[in-house]
């Protein structure tokens, strides 16, 4: 195994180990804010804008996936479909999340000014891990490249 190789994979499962840690402590600081609201069962009430989108994203990248190795045993290329699987299945995902926000529309509620802090704060850190897998992509290219 080439140096890169193992640097590369350290450097993919502390960015998991990270994601990990991120979307728990936004889960558990967005619950303990909700939780303050005098308005707790209001909220309970009803789901946040956006969560059967969520919910229909979750379907798809779960039924992408076993898509994904299907197209990779077919084709019996090393990796292509589990790079495309994922990505159909967000596109399925987007059309279910749509279909059951129209199915649920006027049951949900507007996101709070905490919701809407722990969305933007999670994008952020979306684009940051996005920014650290192209860069970990960028640097097997370049690897296999030189070899």
């Amino acid at each position: 195994m080439s140096e890169v190789f193992i640097l590369v994979s350290l450097a993919v499962l502390a960015l998991i180990v990270f994601i990990a840690v991120a979307a728990a402590g936004v889960a558990i600081w967005t619950n303990r804010r909700l939780r303050a609201d005098p308005d707790f069962a209001v909220l309970q009430e009803k789901r946040p804008e956006g969560y059967w989108m969520g919910i229909g994203v979750a379907l798809g990248v779960a039924l992408g996936l076993p898509l994904g190795l299907a197209i990779n045993a077919a084709m019996g290329d090393a990796g292509s479909g589990m790079a495309i699987g994922p990505a159909m299945g967000v596109a399925i995902g987007v059309a279910i999340g749509t279909a059951l926000e129209q199915r649920h529309k006027g049951e949900t509620r507007p996101l709070t000014s905490y919701e809407k802090h722990a969305r933007r704060w999670t994008t952020w850190v979306g684009i940051a891990v996005l920014a650290l897998l192209a860069a970990v992509a960028v640097i097997g290219v370049v690897e296999g490249l030189l070899q």
